[in-house]
């Protein structure tokens, strides 16, 4: 049975780019000018474990050289593999993390590292049934409802692959004992699966796919170490 897998690794140890500059031998043409472009070596670091975790997944899992691999974009800006028909893929990366889901349908995913300072966004990506719903919460339970819904909503724009041009308040979230509920226009929407939880105490991850996929899903985050990655990359 094909499932959905999710990788990641914490890169809270790597300072500066050239400490792994190794690693940008391995990765495409158009990764290495977006890494480039980044000013703080955080961003470089995360652009290039995006590249290079997915690589390995597609390795693990499929059998596929990375140097065959090449990546094409839709005119939304949404990466796809070209030439590999049937496979898909999604990134993201905050924090210490960069994480990948991999798998044989439509994949959106993220991750969010919890910052209080973010609550200010209330009012710009949330319904009032999901404001309501966070202040109904205990105190001290909020911030982590807070961020469990909007990197939802990111699963679910980065699902659908059309960027910004979907507003985050014109769909929603409800729980309850079933799970998660996922409404679109004002209608309740089954044909999609959700699922979150948290990578470490500081960062959320949602995952979104076709709700025939649910029970397929991984739900067992692979965390990839460096030593791991150095050892694959020297095969």
């Amino acid at each position: 049975m094909e499932m959905i897998y999710q990788y990641a690794i914490n890169t809270k140890k790597i300072v500066n780019i050239n400490e792994v500059k190794e690693f940008l031998n391995i990765v495409s043409a158009e990764r290495k000018v977006k890494i480039n472009r980044f000013y703080f070596q955080k961003d470089k670091v995360h652009s290039l474990f995006a590249e290079i975790i997915l690589k390995y997944a597609l390795w693990e899992q499929y059998g596929l050289n990375s140097t065959y691999i090449e990546f094409g974009q839709s005119k939304y800006g949404k990466p796809y593999l070209v030439n590999q028909k049937g496979l898909y893929f999604n990134l993201s990366h905050s924090g210490n993390w960069v994480l990948c889901g991999l798998g044989d349908t439509p994949i959106g995913l993220d991750v969010e590292e919890i910052k209080d300072k973010k609550m200010n966004l209330f009012n710009r990506i949330f319904t009032k049934e999901e404001h309501d719903f966070i202040f109904m919460q205990p105190l001290d339970q909020r911030i982590k409802t807070f961020y469990k819904i909007w990197t939802l909503k990111e699963s679910y724009v980065k699902y659908i692959g059309k960027g910004l041009s979907i507003p985050f308040d014109s769909f929603l979230f409800q729980f309850n004992e079933d799970g998660i509920q996922f409404y679109l226009k004002g209608e309740r929407d089954c044909s999609l699966v959700f699922t979150t939880g948290q990578l470490d105490g500081r960062h959320v991850i949602s995952l979104c796919v076709k709700s025939q996929w649910n029970d397929r899903i991984n739900s067992q985050v692979k965390i990839l170490t460096l030593e791991e990655l150095q050892k694959w990359r020297n095969l």
